[in-house]
């Protein structure tokens, strides 16, 4: 269980004034410049892990950003959201999935689970409707915003271009917090977001800005670089200067977050962007999120070799990164012997899931995001929150991404995708819930091949090579 963080009182104007801002937004811009600005820019500057409760649930950043852009597009442009058209619908079923996944949750939860001299609630019909209201509005606005939103390619180099500028704003708040340490939050905020020895590595410091920890701002960079190179690769400039150089430019900010994962997540991506064709770049996404799919089987078959892994990420990154790793992979292994008591509904809310001390005290750390899915909802919640991020990716790549019909289409389209397969294979070490990345894979399970088949001439698009 997390500590309670409390901000100052421009920390709560700022998540009250942001339905506001997002509608102002809507009244200024086009429909999808706003959204993309809009669910982007409120993950980079609103305060983290605070929120205002309301019964049943906490409206913090996360949860606002998306929300009231999806409202602000229904009520200011509603023919977008209301158009008729049903792709994706299939996705629809994947909230049912995770609603029902929650009643049954609670039906198999009534009891107390004694924790030293305390007691956990057992769970009522009270906790299904908190339960499945959390559910569906952290996981569903967002990736219908980009199911409704963006469709086409010059839809998703409108969200590549905000990424990218999004990237290169951040990060001058990123060299400040180099030079003076992480403090941003706690200047404008009242609050630090993480503990600051977590913030010291490498002889110095990795920034958090105003992220929930060093890892997002971490994986913001890294994504702002994948969307870099998609533009480059479309040859694409970006207020009159290369995409390219802005890639360049992303990469060393990324260096300087000193995070091994995102390092050696874009060892693997912006590689495989630059010199694969399309069947390679499918095939490495394909068996990727594929993996991250069976990971939970994996772990519990004992099919994952951890001494291996921990073995190779020393030698890349010292035995430092690797001791986080190790420890993360023990207590993983931990949580999932817990989690194997309640496979199908898992455990539910209240903290029921985690491992104590005899004595009472929190034990676990909960590190990674599918193991909390595993042990608070079991396999039906894992089912329908990493199927809505996991399942879009494989279709895409299975079946749409070949029928891109330009270059330059593919090129964008290969970023969103490899965007979304970063996201879902950083939700194995770690966790957290980002709006513009679920937005990004709603934009993949919205792809509209006729409307990208249309969007050149015939000439350009037979000029197309295909690997």
């Amino acid at each position: 269980m997390e500590p309670v963080f409390q901000g100052n009182l421009l920390a709560y104007a700022a998540l009250l004034a942001c339905p506001l801002v997002t509608f102002g937004l809507y009244l200024m811009f086009p429909p999808r410049w706003a959204a993309a600005v809009a669910i982007v820019g409120g993950d980079m500057f609103l305060p983290p892990r605070i929120g205002i409760r309301i019964p049943g649930f906490n409206l913090d950043k996360d949860l606002l950003i998306s929300v009231s852009a999806l409202l602000a597009c229904m009520i200011l442009r509603p023919r977008l959201i209301f158009n008729g058209k049903k792709n994706g619908r299939r996705y629809f079923l994947l909230m049912l999935v995770l609603i029902v996944g929650c009643y049954f949750t609670v039906q198999t939860n009534p009891e107390v689970v004694p924790v030293g001299t305390r007691a956990l609630p057992g769970l009522t019909m009270h906790d299904f409707f908190s339960m499945s209201l959390n559910a569906v509005l952290y996981w569903w606005p967002a990736f219908f915003l980009g199911l409704k939103l963006f469709q086409t390619v010059e839809d998703i180099k409108i969200l590549c271009t905000v990424l990218t500028v999004g990237g290169i704003v951040y990060s001058f708040f990123i060299f400040i917090e180099l030079k003076f340490s992480p403090q941003l939050n706690y200047w404008i905020y009242g609050f630090l977001a993480s503990a600051f020895d977590q913030a010291i590595r490498g002889g110095g410091y990795r920034p958090t800005v105003f992220m929930r920890h060093g890892l997002n701002v971490a994986l913001f960079m890294l994504v702002c670089l994948l969307a870099a190179v998609g533009l480059a690769r479309a040859r694409v400039r970006v207020f009159g200067i290369s995409a390219t150089w802005l890639a360049v430019y992303l990469a060393g900010v990324l260096i300087l977050c000193h995070s091994a994962g995102a390092l050696f997540n874009a060892m693997l991506f912006v590689p495989a962007m630059i010199f694969l064709r399309h069947r390679g770049q499918a095939r490495l996404a394909l068996a990727i999120a594929g993996l991250v799919f069976l990971y939970p089987l994996l772990r519990f078959l004992d099919l994952i070799p951890v001494a291996a892994v921990v073995d190779s990420f020393t030698k890349m990154f010292g035995e430092a990164r690797s001791g986080s790793l190790n420890f993360r992979l023990m207590n993983e292994s931990e949580l999932l012997a817990r989690a194997i008591q309640k496979p199908w509904f898992g455990w539910g809310s209240w903290g029921r899931q985690f491992l104590y001390y005899p004595w009472g005290q929190l034990k676990s750390v909960v590190d990674g995001e599918w193991i909390a899915v595993m042990g608070g909802s079991g396999v039906f919640g894992f089912f329908g929150s990493f199927g809505l991020l996991i399942i879009p990716i494989l279709v895409f790549a299975r079946k749409r991404l070949a029928v891109v019909a330009t270059r330059p289409g593919s090129m964008m389209y290969s970023a969103a995708m490899f965007i979304g397969v970063a996201f879902v294979f950083d939700l194995v070490p770690n966790s957290g819930v980002a709006p513009y990345l679920v937005m990004m894979i709603g934009a993949l399970a919205g792809t509209d091949v006729r409307e990208l088949d249309n969007a050149y001439p015939p000439q350009r698009r037979n000029a197309a090579k295909w690997a």
